[in-house]
């Protein structure tokens, strides 16, 4: 991962990784959130800056950590 990699895309590569290992299309994850499809295609590709409620949300439904989504490591 790059320096200048902006906390949106690091979210949004590890929610779409998460989303791969479960085998879960970004639909899946739209309707368990209550949320739109295109909402969640735009914060898989970093296009979108998720509040910190809506990442703790996303990881309890994706049952990981807060921390998981945030990490660089994984990027």
């Amino acid at each position: 991962m790059t320096q200048s990699a902006r906390p949106a895309e690091v979210v949004g590569h590890n929610v779409q990784r998460i989303l791969e290992e479960r085998g879960w299309s970004q639909n899946e994850l739209a309707r368990r959130l209550g949320s739109s499809s295109p909402r969640v295609s735009m914060l898989c590709r970093g296009l979108h800056d998720p509040s910190l409620s809506f990442v703790v949300e996303i990881a309890s439904i994706l049952n990981c950590s807060v921390d998981e989504l945030l990490a660089q490591n994984n990027f």
